[in-house]
C-alpha cells in the first residue's frame, strides 16, 4: 500500500489542513477564556461552544466532529462506549483552540 493510499496518512493531513482552516478564521467579537470554552465543550458539546463563541460557523464545526465520530466510531462494537466521551472530548477541545487563536490575533 503506498503511502497516499494509506488512511492513516489520510487522517493526519486531515488534522492538519483543520487546524490549518482553524487558524485563518476570523477571529471572534471579543477575547473569551479557553479554559471556560474548554468546559462548555465538554458539558454540552458543540451547542455550548456555539452559544459560547455566539458564532454559527463554530457550531457546525462542532456538529461536524460529532458526525465524523458518529460514523467511524460508532459502528465498531468494541469502541462504542467511548464515542460519547470523544465526542465531548474533542469539542472541548475543539473550543480551547479556536478561542486561543483568535485571542492571539488579538495580541498582535
Amino acid at each position: 500500500m503506498s503511502d497516499e493510499q494509506n488512511p492513516t496518512t489520510h487522517a493526519v493531513h486531515i488534522v492538519h489542513e483543520g487546524l490549518k482552516n482553524i487558524q485563518e478564521m476570523r477571529p471572534l467579537y471579543t477575547r473569551k477564556s479557553p479554559g471556560v470554552a474548554f468546559i462548555l465543550g465538554i458539558l454540552f458539546g458543540f451547542v455550548g461552544i456555539g452559544l459560547y463563541l455566539q458564532s454559527w460557523k463554530d457550531f457546525f464545526v462542532g456538529f461536524l466532529m460529532v458526525l465524523f465520530v458518529m460514523t467511524v466510531l460508532l459502528p465498531i462494537p468494541l469502541l462504542e462506549p467511548f464515542g460519547v466521551p470523544v465526542m465531548l472530548l474533542m469539542n472541548g477541545i475543539y473550543g480551547a483552540y479556536r478561542v486561543h487563536t483568535s485571542n492571539s490575533k488579538y495580541s498582535q
